[in-house]
């Protein structure tokens, strides 16, 4: 699994998102999602941040099971197919996440 294509970015996002989860983390400029309105109050960066670090963290789910589901390997012939089943398993959730998460912020 470590030889997948997206394993390192999805393992960063796991680890950048748990400070998110966890509330650890204030209102700054470098880490975090930043919008004009999770910038103003604590209670809607909060609330924001770890919505965003819980569909980050479902979305890096998807693609490790993925993963361990359609196992990617170099060498093999046909492996562009595998690919592309990897780079949508990575891909989509993450798109999702980011949707999800800016409506989220639009309803506090």
């Amino acid at each position: 699994m470590i030889s997948s294509p997206f394993f390192i970015p999805t393992v960063i996002f796991l680890i950048v998102s748990l400070p998110l989860v966890l509330g650890v983390v204030p209102i700054n400029r470098w880490y975090g999602i930043r919008t004009v309105k999770t910038m103003e109050a604590d209670r809607v960066w909060y609330s924001a941040n770890r919505f965003g670090g819980w569909t980050f963290i479902v979305s890096g789910m998807i693609y490790l099971g993925t993963a361990v589901l359609f196992p990617y390997n170099k060498s093999a012939p046909n492996n562009f197919s595998i690919w592309a089943i990897h780079l949508a398993a990575f891909g989509l959730p993450l798109a999702v996440s980011v949707v999800l998460t800016l409506r989220h912020i639009l309803k506090l």
